[in-house]
């Protein structure tokens, strides 16, 4: 079991537990995030985290539990910018991946990762959904 938080320092933080519970450990080096974190895992040996960084940008890192490795190893990846709320996602296979967010525009923006192609999509930038009826 996994345990992802934003911790007082506004760091990403990680907590295991694999017959006993494991020490805090910082996992987004000194790169800060605001919200909660999004975690989903789309393989028994996979997790992908998604958090919303304090300049509005989707961020995103990996753990192969295969390599026991962060990736990347140190911050994270960024995936585009102007969200304006945390992400959600979810998996609907293996090596598949959607997160959505709301944009600074109160808009849903949607983002995928397909591993047999091994992108992001669509690239730079993401598919705008639109404003849910009813708005905010």
């Amino acid at each position: 079991m996994d345990i992802f938080v934003r911790g007082g320092d506004a760091g990403l933080w990680h907590l295991f537990y694999n017959g006993t519970w494991s020490n805090w450990t910082s996992i987004s080096g000194a790169t800060p995030i605001q919200g909660e974190p999004e975690a989903i895992s789309w393989s028994p040996s996979r997790i992908d985290i998604f958090a919303w960084g304090v300049d509005g940008s989707l961020l995103h890192k990996s753990f192969d539990g295969v390599k026991n490795e962060w990736t990347p190893s140190n911050g994270f990846e960024v995936l585009g910018g102007k969200l304006g709320g945390p992400p959600k996602g979810v998996s609907d296979a293996e090596g598949s991946l959607h997160v959505i967010a709301y944009s600074r525009s109160a808009e849903l923006v949607h983002l995928s990762y397909n591993q047999t192609l091994n992108t992001w999509s669509p690239q730079g930038n993401y598919d705008d959904l639109g404003t849910p009826p009813g708005g905010l």
